[in-house]
């Protein structure tokens, strides 16, 4: 008995930690922005910078 009750707690602690990773890897993904957004906004502050001189 006490084997089938370590066994449902790891699993319950597996499961648990598997959604706790997509979790934070939702949140990650939603504050990370593109290399190709990244590269964008850098071009455009350039141009911005060239404009200036």
């Amino acid at each position: 008995m006490n084997s089938a009750v370590a066994t449902k707690k790891t699993v319950g602690k597996s499961y648990h930690s598997l959604t706790k990773g997509l979790d934070t890897r939702k949140k990650i993904i939603a504050n990370t922005m593109s290399v190709d957004e990244y590269f964008d906004e850098l071009i455009d502050k350039v141009q911005e910078d060239y404009e200036n001189l």
